[in-house]
């Protein structure tokens, strides 16, 4: 009888890290959820190839980021109504004013790791920490955003 309850706590679990876990898998879609005048949308995106752990912050009015990080240190974000600095906004700050007129910024860091975030409407979409060999898929990740 005691194996029995070790092989059920073990299955009981397994299913509960199954559902629970929050590591992503290689490269995937992944959505965004928000409500806007009452109405559930989403922010539909293709996750670089990697395997990434997904974490969340949200705050008031709606505020909401969604942070992917990858194994290489490299983190994919999403962001809508936030009120506190995204992982580049420090970054964006330190540009030259007459740079900052735009909706996308981007730079390399002092270790030679680039950074990008665009920014449109009430979101905040972009990546840092991110190695010259992954630049075209972060890139790519960045472009594949659509609201639907």
């Amino acid at each position: 009888m005691r194996h029995c309850s070790h092989i059920i706590f073990g299955l009981l679990v397994t299913v509960m890290l199954s559902f629970s876990c929050s590591v992503v898998s290689d490269i995937g879609n992944r959505k965004f959820v928000y409500y806007k005048n009452d109405k559930e949308k989403k922010l539909v995106y293709t996750l670089p190839k990697g395997r990434s752990e997904e974490k969340f912050r949200v705050g008031g009015n709606d505020a909401k980021e969604q942070f992917y990080y990858f194994g290489d240190g490299s983190v994919f974000y999403v962001a809508r109504n936030i009120t506190w600095q995204t992982v580049n906004q420090y970054r964006i700050d330190a540009l030259d004013a007459t740079k900052q007129k735009g909706t996308a910024f981007n730079g390399k860091d002092k270790d030679g790791l680039y950074w990008k975030e665009m920014q449109f409407e009430e979101f905040r979409i972009g990546y840092a920490y991110v190695a010259v060999d992954k630049l075209e898929r972060f890139d790519n990740a960045l472009n594949s955003v659509k609201i639907r």
